[in-house]
């Protein structure tokens, strides 16, 4: 089975792990590798209920999760994708990458003090994960401003503060 999915015949690796499924229905390990092989294969719907099975027989799987994150982000469906993600983060508290890309959802949902906090742990965990730094700069920017009584800057669609918005 692993051999027709390495050598990239994903119908054949379909077939063999959707048996290995039937056979062995609670092994959460064979429904992510049935979701990727979908996924590889481009059925996409197959491949989110195999890795939606996956986190029901295994909580703490962080594999699945991961793919939950990024479909549900790429169709750009930010609840559950920040449900995703939040599940990573619960998982692995101190992985920087899951809370960065929970910070991401946050800060695109406008949730800005939740993903300030997001921001923050991921350069308490990781201070070489530069990708972190501007955002979190300009979501404590955007909060001195508004304390001062100023407008808050309007975020932008490239998630840089419009500083000059209402002028």
């Amino acid at each position: 089975v692993h051999r027709a999915f390495q050598r990239g015949d994903f119908k054949k690796a379909v077939k063999e792990y959707k048996k290995l499924v039937e056979k062995h229905p609670q092994r959460a390990d064979y429904h992510l590798k049935l979701g990727q092989a979908y996924l590889k294969k481009g059925e996409l719907d197959s491949a989110l209920a195999e890795f939606i099975r996956t986190t029901h027989l295994d909580p703490r799987n962080e594999s699945a999760f991961q793919y939950l994150g990024d479909y549900f982000a790429g169709r750009k469906d930010w609840p559950k994708a920040a449900k995703a993600y939040e599940s990573l983060a619960a998982i692995d508290p101190e992985r920087a990458q899951y809370r960065l890309q929970l910070a991401r959802v946050c800060e695109t949902t406008m949730q800005l003090d939740r993903a300030q906090e997001q921001y923050y742990q991921v350069v308490r965990i990781n201070p070489k994960i530069e990708d972190a730094y501007p955002p979190l700069i300009r979501l404590l920017q955007r909060k001195i401003m508004a304390s001062m009584g100023d407008p808050a800057p309007v975020m932008t669609g490239n998630r840089s503060p419009n500083w000059n918005s209402g002028n």
